[in-house]
């Protein structure tokens, strides 16, 4: 090995050492919120492009369950998630509410399983 590839080696095992240092691990927690956040993420993507082929966002009453399976609505292409709605990390139903004029709504009901309008 040469003197500048053990330079390099030895670049990056310091590097590798200084963030392993300052890098603190994630608790489960935070592990869970995020998930739900990303999830959250991907749910609101899908609605929007429901809202795009069928021009309104799905009713309240017909839910995150709209992405998955028609509901009789014209223009509906789906479905626009690959996977069925699954309840949260920490197994409860996401909550999915809309008002027209609005934008939907999609909260995690957390660890407590109450709906909490302050969460986000």
């Amino acid at each position: 090995m040469s003197r500048i590839e053990k330079a390099a080696l030895w670049a990056v095992l310091v590097t590798l050492f200084v963030i392993s240092i300052h890098v603190q691990p994630m608790d489960r927690g935070q592990v869970k919120r995020a998930a739900v956040r990303a999830q959250i993420q991907a749910y609101l993507t899908a609605v929007e492009n429901y809202k795009t082929e069928t021009g309104d966002y799905p009713s309240t009453s017909q839910g995150l369950n709209a992405l998955r399976t028609n509901p009789g609505t014209a223009g509906w292409n789906g479905p626009y998630v690959d996977k069925d709605i699954g309840p949260d990390p920490w197994g409860h139903p996401y909550v999915y509410r809309y008002r027209p004029g609005a934008v939907p709504e999609i909260v995690s009901l957390g660890r407590d399983g109450v709906l909490d309008s302050k969460k986000k």
